[in-house]
C-alpha cells in the first residue's frame, strides 16, 4: 500500500470514528440509570466529601474510584451545585473511548487492511458493558488495557513507562487482572530480551502503586485499614466464589454460542496446522469455507441478540478467530493484533473471577479480542477471485459484528426504559440534561426536592443513610454518606451495627418505598425490568435501634424519613 493511499485511509477512518463519537455523545443524553451508573460517581463523591478509601467504604469496586476523583473534583470546582455531572461523565467516557479508537486506528492503518483497522477501532468505541453509559470500572478497564497494549507495542521507553501506568489503572479497575498481567509482562520482557523497556514499564507500575499506597497510608491507621480491607473482601454480595463464577460463565456461553462452534474451531486449527506446509491454494479454500461457516454462526447469534446477553455476539467471533490467531502466531505475523487478542482473553478470565455476572462481564475481554481478531482475518495473501471472495466474507462478518454492536449500543438502554419512552428532560440536579420517562423524571424531582427541603429543615444534620439503593441521592446535598457502601444497604443488614461501632451513626435515615427507582426492560439488553428494586425488609438490629431512638419526621409515597435523637457513634 502506498504512503498516499495509507494516509488517505487513515484520515477517512479518523473522520468516520469522530462522527460516530459525536453521535454517541448526543445519544448519551438518553436514559438515567439510578443504580449502577449513579453508584460510580457516588464513590468519587465520598472521596470529595472527606471519606476514606476502605475505612469508610466497604464495597470492592471502590479501588478504582481515585481515577474518577480528579474529574469529579474539577467539575465541582467549576459547577459547585454539581448539576449535570452525570452527563459530563458520559461525555468524558465517550471522549476517552474516541481517543483510544483513533490511536488504535492510527496504529493499525498500514499494517492491516483499512476495513480491519476501522472495524477494530469502531468495536472499541461502540462497546460499553451492559450499555452503562458512564465511566464504569468495566469500561475504564477496557480502555486502560487497550492503552497499555498500545504503549507497550511501541519502541520508546517513555511509552513503556506510560504502559506501566495504564496497566496499573486496569488492575485498579479489576484487581484480579494482576494474576495474569504481571507474570505475562515479565515473560514478554524476557522473550524480547529488553531489560531496559521492562524496567521502564516496572517503573510506571511502581510509580502508580506508590501513589496509591501513599494515599492509603495518609489516613494514618494501618491496623484499621487492614481490618476494614477484610470487610471489603468479605462483601456478601460479591462472594460468588470461583466455582459459581465458572458456572455462570458456562451458562452464558451455552446461551450465546452454538455447540457446533467449538468443534468447528478445533477442526479449523487442525487444518491450519496440516495445510500450512502443503500449499497456499489448499489453505485459501479452507479459509473461505471457514469464514462462510463463521459468518453463518455469528449471524445466527446476532439474530438471537435481542434476548441474549448484551454484546454476546463478540463471544463466538472471538472463539472462531482462534485458527487465524494460530496461523498468525506460527508465521510470526500481526504481533500487535495478536497482543490485543491475547489481552482480551486475559481480561475475560479476570472478569470471570472478579464478577458475579458471568459472561455479561466477560464480554469486556471479548470486545478487546474482537478488535484484535479483525486484522487477523485479513492476514494471508491470495490471488484473483479467491482473494475477493475471502475479503468479501470478512467484510460481511465484520459488518454483522459492528451492526450488532451498534444496535446494542443505541437501543439497549440499561435500567431505565426503551428509547421511545425517554421523552422527559431532567432540568436540575446531578442528572440534569438527561432524558428519561415522564414517571421517572417526576419521581427524580420529588426525591431531589425532598432532600433539599430536609437539608434546610435540619441544618445541624451532617450524615444521612439512604436505604436501600439510590446512590445519586448522595450527590444532591452536602450531607455525608453514613453507610458502609454508597451502593446498597438493606435496613435489615446486620453489618450496619458492625459499621457503626467505628463510624458515626446517621442523623437522618431515609427508607425508600419498594417501587422507588423501578425500571423497565429494553431491547438488546438482558437486564430484566424491576418494579420493586428497593424492596427492603423492615427488621434487623439497626431497624430496631431506629424504632427506639428515631422519630418519623416525614413520609411520602416514595420514602419515609427518620431523625435519630442520638446520632453519636464511633470515631
Amino acid at each position: 500500500m502506498s504512503i498516499e493511499k495509507n494516509n488517505r485511509s487513515r484520515w477517512i477512518g479518523f473522520v468516520l470514528l469522530t462522527f460516530l463519537g459525536c453521535v454517541l455523545i448526543l445519544h448519551g443524553r438518553l436514559s438515567f440509570c439510578q443504580s449502577d451508573e449513579s453508584f460510580y460517581l457516588a464513590l468519587a463523591h465520598r472521596l470529595w466529601s472527606g471519606d476514606r478509601l476502605i475505612l469508610d467504604e466497604w464495597h470492592p469496586a471502590q479501588f478504582y474510584s481515585p481515577l474518577l476523583y480528579p474529574f469529579y473534583a474539577l467539575y465541582k470546582a467549576a459547577v459547585p451545585s454539581g448539576d449535570g455531572v452525570y452527563l459530563a461523565a458520559r461525555i468524558l467516557y465517550v471522549t476517552l473511548a474516541l481517543l483510544c479508537s483513533l490511536l488504535l486506528c492510527n496504529r493499525m492503518t498500514g499494517s492491516a487492511a483499512w476495513p480491519a483497522a476501522f472495524a477494530a477501532s469502531a468495536l472499541v468505541l461502540l462497546y460499553s458493558r451492559a450499555n452503562i453509559a458512564g465511566p464504569s470500572y468495566y469500561n475504564l478497564c477496557l480502555l486502560s488495557a487497550l492503552a497499555a497494549v498500545l504503549c507497550l507495542s511501541a519502541g520508546k521507553k517513555t511509552l513503556w513507562f506510560a504502559g506501566g501506568l495504564f496497566l496499573s489503572c486496569a488492575v485498579l479497575c479489576n484487581p484480579y487482572l494482576a494474576f495474569f498481567a504481571v507474570p505475562l509482562l515479565i515473560a514478554a520482557c524476557v522473550i524480547r530480551r529488553s531489560r531496559r523497556r521492562g524496567c521502564c514499564c516496572a517503573a510506571g507500575v511502581f510509580a502508580a502503586a506508590l501513589l496509591y499506597i501513599v494515599l492509603l497510608f495518609s489516613y494514618g491507621r494501618p491496623a484499621a485499614l487492614i481490618g476494614s480491607l477484610k470487610k471489603v473482601l468479605d462483601d456478601p454480595l460479591h462472594q460468588a466464589g470461583l466455582l459459581e463464577s465458572l458456572k455462570a460463565a458456562a451458562w452464558g456461553l451455552k446461551q450465546s454460542v452454538s455447540l457446533f462452534i467449538l468443534p468447528q474451531t478445533a477442526i479449523g486449527c487442525l487444518l491450519v496446522l496440516l495445510c500450512r506446509k502443503r500449499g497456499r491454494r489448499s489453505l485459501a479454500v479452507i479459509r473461505s469455507a471457514y469464514l462462510l461457516l463463521s459468518l453463518l454462526f455469528v449471524g445466527w447469534t446476532a439474530l438471537k441478540a435481542i434476548d441474549s446477553i448484551c454484546f454476546a455476539v463478540s463471544v463466538p467471533f472471538t472463539i472462531l478467530m482462534l485458527p487465524a490467531a494460530l496461523e498468525a502466531l506460527l508465521e510470526r505475523k500481526k504481533p500487535f493484533a495478536l497482543a490485543l487478542y491475547a489481552a482480551g482473553l486475559l481480561l475475560a478470565m479476570a472478569f470471570c473471577l472478579g464478577s458475579n455476572t458471568g459472561l455479561d462481564a466477560m464480554t469486556v475481554g471479548f470486545a478487546c479480542s474482537s478488535a484484535g481478531g479483525a486484522p487477523l482475518l485479513f492476514s494471508g495473501k491470495g490471488e484473483g477471485k479467491a482473494l475477493l471472495v475471502r475479503r468479501g466474507l470478512v467484510c460481511c462478518l465484520l459488518a454483522v459484528l459492528i451492526g450488532t454492536f451498534g444496535a446494542h449500543r443505541f437501543l439497549g438502554i440499561y435500567r431505565d426504559a426503551p428509547v421511545s419512552e425517554l421523552v422527559q428532560r431532567i432540568e436540575h440536579g446531578p442528572a440534569a440534561g438527561l432524558y428519561t420517562t415522564k414517571e421517572h423524571a417526576a419521581e427524580y424531582e420529588e426525591i431531589r426536592s425532598k432532600l433539599l427541603s430536609l437539608r434546610q429543615r435540619f441544618p445541624d444534620a451532617e450524615r444521612v443513610l439512604i436505604s436501600k439503593r439510590l446512590p445519586w441521592a448522595y450527590l444532591v446535598t452536602d450531607l455525608r454518606c453514613a453507610d458502609m457502601s454508597a451502593w446498597t444497604s438493606e435496613i435489615c443488614d446486620p453489618r450496619l451495627e458492625e459499621y457503626y461501632a467505628d463510624h458515626p451513626r446517621p442523623d437522618l435515615v431515609i427508607i425508600l418505598a419498594a417501587d422507588t427507582a423501578s425500571y423497565k426492560t429494553a431491547p438488546f439488553n438482558n437486564h430484566q425490568g424491576s418494579s420493586q428494586m428497593n424492596a427492603n425488609p423492615l427488621e434487623g438490629p439497626f431497624f430496631e435501634y431506629l424504632q427506639k431512638n428515631g422519630d418519623l419526621v416525614d413520609e411520602t409515597g416514595l420514602m419515609r424519613v427518620y431523625r435519630l435523637k442520638n446520632a453519636v457513634g464511633g470515631q
